[in-house]
């Protein structure tokens, strides 16, 4: 298991899965980089991990306490967009 929150992806392995669950070419992602650094601007990036490592950390003790033997692949970073398709 592991929480993601958004942010240039620092691997490869990153990056592809980000591309994949986007479901866009790698190509379309150009634009990201602005997005994050207004989204950095306002703070929200420290913020986005911070609940992204409280997320982690509550679900791996639940899981614990389930008897569940998760893999804790701890919080990683991507470039994932979330859109609103209404």
């Amino acid at each position: 298991m592991e929480t993601y929150y958004v942010s240039l992806a620092t691997s490869q392995e990153s990056k592809d899965l980000a591309t994949r669950e986007n479901s866009l070419p790698e190509s379309s992602l150009h634009h990201l980089p602005d997005l994050l650094k207004k989204i950095a601007r306002n703070e929200k990036l420290a913020e986005s991990k911070q609940l992204a490592m409280d997320l982690q950390s509550a679900l791996s003790q639940r899981l614990q306490l389930a008897g569940r033997q998760e893999t804790n692949r701890e919080v990683q970073q991507a470039p994932f967009i979330a859109f609103d398709r209404r």
